[in-house]
């Protein structure tokens, strides 16, 4: 019914023309013209016969056709493209000739402007369409982000490096192996550097798309079916010396890698979480054949690495306008959309005591207040046993002043303090930081952080201590303009001399009140 309708309305080449222009073509690029300047930096009437095609090989799979991730594979439904149109009479041989022996030439500046922040950008997307609705897609707007570029650039740098950090701590864990994909003569074969099995049983002009059971397909299926990183190149193990091992990389070229005793000194193997093996001192106790492995370039040398496993979620704002300064739901968008700034709650742990000891001092305890820091024991009805906490270092330092007990996150000290202040008088004052009161737990735990709360909310319950005691919501988008420059939308920050009109202020994330927050900001300023 909707095809009906929209060819009552249409002409077969104004539909074709919605759809070149709205299409994704891979690398944020939607629609030809979009694309002609990401892949080679013109526009679309400036393109070459086989740069034309390269991008129409794009439309029907932009993530496995990928002149960046896969380019064989690009040129290859490119050639078969540019065959389909000289057998239909498009071209002619000579055009046909020229244009296959052309090379896959992509841009150097592609990637010029890829600053990941992709988690929010989704985030952006959700919120833009829930308040304007589909035409937001079709009327040319500009979206502007809070996020700090270099701030920015510096979160995604920081969890790469802390969470590589862990990750090493723990061990050198086994690989994917996919051994099965080759036979005996493939890997002698290339294990000789010679690529034949790589390119037999296959035409000048083949459709990858088509061809369901050769080395190269499966080789790239492989490569499909594990994930891509910005950070790391990828590649399968093709033969396993003891000082070198050759691999096969994502572009289909065999690369030997020289082992060195100082880089891979860390690989222990992986046994649990606290245990590993003894240090390695080969390739040949670390990978075999048909292993997947990632790699990672450093100071131009490329060596053996591993993807962490354990995730991490980094948030910075600006804690008097509420403005996101960086925002990382994940080392990795394309492994999954899940974001764990606003969606995950894990507890929030020792973070959290700096509100247990607000709460002290807003009930007549002062910095200089003395706990006695000694062992004991409860019997707490919400527990299902004795509790017998400790401090980290296992030790207990006696008659400990309220500013020592939080400077050394000190377990005894804060359980004590929560005790004698009550646990419903110091829950009623913790909600004034933006902590919702049904979500915090109702004993001695919550001194420890044992409440879920997503890193957004920590972050934004700090701001109110930076903040001389103001609660702001959070806030991502500053403004959005029109094609002709217009004003759509603009963010008005608070100023602490006066409220502003903020009834127009951009939704934050779902769980803020942001109504009844905003009226009470209003009403305290102008008090």
């Amino acid at each position: 019914m909707l095809a009906y309708q929209l060819e009552s309305s249409a002409s077969k080449n104004e539909i074709f023309e919605l759809y070149v222009n709205s299409i994704f073509l891979g690398n944020r690029s939607y629609g030809i013209e979009s694309a002609a300047d990401t892949y080679f930096g013109k526009t679309s009437k400036e393109l070459t016969l086989a740069e034309s095609a390269l991008i129409a090989s794009l439309a029907q799979l932009p993530s496995r056709v990928n002149p960046i991730r896969a380019p064989e594979r690009t040129k290859s439904r490119r050639n078969w493209i540019l065959g389909r149109m000289l057998k239909l009479k498009y071209i002619s041989h000579e055009d046909y000739l020229v244009a296959v022996s052309e090379p896959v030439n992509i841009s150097k500046n592609i990637k010029s402007y890829d600053l990941d922040s992709r988690h929010l950008a989704e985030l952006i997307r959700q919120e833009v369409i829930n308040r304007y609705g589909l035409r937001a897609y079709s009327e040319g707007w500009k979206v502007y982000s809070t996020i700090d570029s270099k701030l920015q650039s510096k979160a995604i740098e920081s969890i790469s490096e802390r969470l590589s950090e862990y990750d090493k701590r723990h061990g050198w864990r086994s690989k994917n192996n996919y051994l099965e994909i080759f036979s005996i003569e493939d890997l002698d074969a290339l294990s000789n550097l010679n690529y034949s099995p790589l390119t037999e049983g296959l035409e000048e002009s083949f459709d990858f798309l088509d061809i369901k059971d050769t080395l190269i397909i499966r080789v790239r299926n492989t490569f499909d079916s594990n994930i891509f990183m910005h950070s790391h190149q990828r590649g399968i193990v093709i033969d396993v010396n003891e000082d070198n091992f050759k691999y096969l990389n994502e572009d289909l070229k065999i690369v030997i890698l020289e082992w060195n005793d100082e880089i891979y000194k860390w690989a222990r193997r992986y046994i649990s979480i606290n245990s590993r093996g003894s240090a390695p001192q080969n390739f040949y106790d670390l990978i075999k054949p048909g292993d997947f492995i990632y790699l990672k370039s450093i100071n131009d040398a490329i060596i053996l690495d591993q993807i962490p496993l354990a995730e991490a979620a980094l948030i910075s704002i600006d804690p008097k306008t509420g403005s996101i300064s960086s925002y990382v739901g994940g080392s990795s968008f394309n492994d999954g959309l899940f974001d764990r700034v606003r969606l995950s709650f894990p507890q929030t742990g020792s973070s959290f005591k700096p509100f247990v000891y607000a709460s002290a001092f807003a009930n007549n305890y002062n910095p200089s207040s003395l706990i006695n820091d000694a062992p004991i024991i409860f019997n707490d009805e919400n527990l299902e046993s004795f509790w017998r906490p400790e401090n980290y270092t296992g030790k207990f330092y006696g008659p400990t002043r309220l500013r020592e007990g939080l400077v050394q996150s000190l377990n005894i000290v804060s359980i004590k303090l929560l005790r004698e202040l009550g646990i419903s008088k110091a829950n009623n004052y913790i909600s004034k930081f933006g902590f919702e009161r049904n979500r915090l737990p109702n004993d001695l735990s919550l001194a420890l952080g044992s409440g879920n709360f997503s890193p957004a909310e920590v972050a934004r319950s700090y701001g109110v201590i930076a903040n001389n005691g103001y609660l702001v919501d959070l806030h991502y988008v500053s403004k959005i303009l029109d094609r002709n420059g217009n004003q759509v939308f603009l963010h008005k920050n608070l100023d602490e001399n006066k409220a502003t009109d903020i009834t127009s202020n951009m939704t934050a994330f779902p769980w803020l009140n942001t109504t009844e927050l905003e009226a009470k900001i209003v009403e305290a300023l102008k008090a």
